[in-house]
């Protein structure tokens, strides 16, 4: 029983064809017992004809069990590795499709390729070749996976694997049909768009085709999930081991796909915002260089990214290592999405400045008062804070002059003093001077996790350096931030480790308690207390929400937690009443 693979033909000459060739190519092998007996046991087998004076045509013939990628391996390897550095053109290719029996359940292939070779020294190189590319062939056409990776090895150009990852893919819809659709595509030509040769030639097929197919499968759960609940954010993540083959050897990675939603239109995520999760969880992990792939898509929110990482001793990521970056990575990235505001065109307020000025000076009554200083923020660039800091002194004749206490402030802060004036004098002999001082700030360093600027930290910065300029002074408008800093700081030093780990849910704990003054005056371990009950799952659950409750030295505390935004008032409400 018979079938070709191209057009109509007569089955039974075909057969009879067939049936001759084989019978001539194996019948020195047979030693009497049938042909179907001698291919079972010695399948697959290839077979080439002698190698004698150029120029000839070499016959190679393949028979084996049929699989899909089988007549394209043996044709890449006899053209490109028979006389390697030499392309060879097929002057004929045969490929046939046949059963021993009708009724089988198991088609096999026959495959005979006919190459010229034309000169001597092509003669002496395939018959250095010849033994070991047979032993390859055998190997790839058992199987799909061994195939691949010998044509990896071989070295494949990109062209050439997305050829080959064309074809899993399309085995990958016959077989999931449930899973995978023919939009994969359109995300697979997306992927290779972003991607760059480079990327290409050091990860095997089935390392890119499992990266294509855990970004499918993300962003078809996140579209559902999104659907679903269209106002609240999803985060899906995927790990996997993989392995890359570089020059030098094999470096083993660990891949992360990351899919999330945009709620607002000026959000951002990006590499560097991965990357610092991902180090908030594993701080000796680090990302490879450009294995960075971003997917974003004009019709619809959910935006997917992809990530290769290594630890820094290029030991394998164990078990416990990847449990653990799944179960706290995806809260960490909710922390970090970016919101691009638009920035503020509002010149300073001089009549603000001038009555600052006069409150400050009304604060020097005695020549051993200390200087009274506020601290305004005035604006900010894309790279620089800048604060406006009003000062007033009692200067006698030892005091130095301003210019002078500014150079021990350090010059990246560029402080410039823009006015100065006597704004009074005590006893008629000691003057009282006003100082306007402008400071810019680099904004880097005072970035929090979601890329927001923390201007009480850069606002500490810069009284820190007028202190180191002029000495102890009087924070005339931070005396509540003061106080609210120390308790922050003592609630941080009781939570330890879980303070570092969860570092913005914390800062944002913290300045959510309201009326505002509670936050200098409630006892930290009230608030430790809470903040532990935060992280933990609530222990009783109704469709709407979750409640929990504790005490701790006579104080009782409750933790309310609900999925819905307008069930808020209501809880508010049953608070109240």
């Amino acid at each position: 029983f018979l079938t070709q693979r191209f057009g109509e033909c007569d089955y039974e000459a075909d057969h009879l064809e067939l049936s001759q060739k084989l019978q001539d190519l194996f019948s020195s092998q047979l030693n009497g017992n049938s042909f179907e007996d001698f291919f079972l046991k010695e399948a697959p087998l290839v077979l080439h004809s002698d190698l004698r004076q150029p120029p000839f045509h070499l016959g190679l013939y393949l028979l084996c069990k049929k699989r899909s990628h089988v007549g394209r391996f043996f044709m890449e390897m006899v053209g490109r590795w028979l006389i390697p550095g030499k392309i060879l053109p097929s002057s004929s290719c045969l490929m046939r499709d046949f059963k021993f029996e009708e009724g089988d359940e198991t088609t096999y292939i026959f495959v005979e390729i006919q190459v010229p070779i034309e000169r001597k020294w092509d003669v002496e190189v395939a018959l250095r070749h010849l033994d070991l590319l047979v032993q390859e062939i055998k190997l790839g056409v058992s199987s799909t996976y061994h195939g691949y990776r010998i044509l990896e090895m071989r070295g494949l150009s990109g062209h050439e694997k997305i050829g080959i990852i064309q074809e899993e893919i399309t085995r990958l819809l016959e077989r999931f049909p449930q899973r995978f659709d023919y939009d994969i595509f359109t995300l697979m030509q997306h992927c290779f768009l972003v991607a760059g040769e480079e990327f290409k030639r050091i990860r095997e097929c089935q390392h890119l085709i499992r990266m294509i197919a855990s970004l499918y499968l993300l962003r078809k759960e996140l579209l559902l999930r999104v659907e679903a609940h269209p106002q609240k954010r999803q985060i899906s993540l995927v790990l996997k081991s993989a392995q890359l083959n570089l020059p030098l050897g094999t470096k083993h990675v660990l891949t992360v796909c990351v899919g999330l939603n945009f709620l607002r239109e000026h959000e951002v995520f990006a590499k560097r915002h991965l990357i610092r999760a991902i180090q908030t969880c594993l701080p000796y992990s680090r990302a490879i260089e450009e294995s960075y792939l971003e997917i974003e898509e004009a019709t619809c929110s959910v935006h997917l990214l992809y990530l290769e990482i290594e630890k820094e001793d290029k030991e394998s990521f164990t078990l416990q290592e990847i449990q653990q970056l799944k179960q706290e990575l995806p809260y960490n990235l909710k922390g970090r999405i970016e919101y691009l505001l638009r920035p503020i065109f509002m010149p300073r307020n001089e009549e603000e400045v001038m009555r600052n000025i006069i409150l400050l000076s009304h604060q020097l009554k005695y020549v051993k008062d200390l200087p009274q200083i506020v601290i305004a923020f005035d604006e900010q660039t894309d790279k620089q804070l800048v604060f406006t800091v009003i000062l007033t002194r009692v200067v006698s004749e030892q005091s130095l002059l301003a210019s002078i206490l500014l150079k021990k402030m350090s010059e990246c802060y560029e402080p410039i003093i823009e006015r100065e004036r006597q704004v009074g004098v005590i006893r008629n002999k000691y003057a009282k001077q006003a100082l306007v001082i402008r400071m810019k700030l680099p904004s880097s360093p005072f970035l929090r996790e979601d890329d927001s600027v923390d201007l009480y930290v850069a606002r500490r910065e810069v009284l820190s350096e007028i202190q180191k300029a002029f000495g102890e002074v009087r924070d005339f408008n931070g005396g509540m931030i003061s106080k609210q800093s120390e308790a922050f700081l003592a609630l941080k030093k009781m939570l330890g480790s879980v303070a570092h780990q969860h570092k913005l849910l914390l800062e944002n704990f913290f300045h959510s308690i309201y009326p505002i003054e509670c936050r200098s005056i409630l006892n930290p371990k009230f608030l430790t207390k809470l903040f532990r009950m935060l992280l933990e799952p609530s222990k009783e659950q109704n469709k709407w929400c979750g409640f929990s409750s504790d005490s701790e030295e006579g104080c009782d505390l409750a933790l309310i937690d609900f999925y819905e935004i307008g069930y808020k008032q209501k809880v508010l409400d049953a608070i109240h009443s």
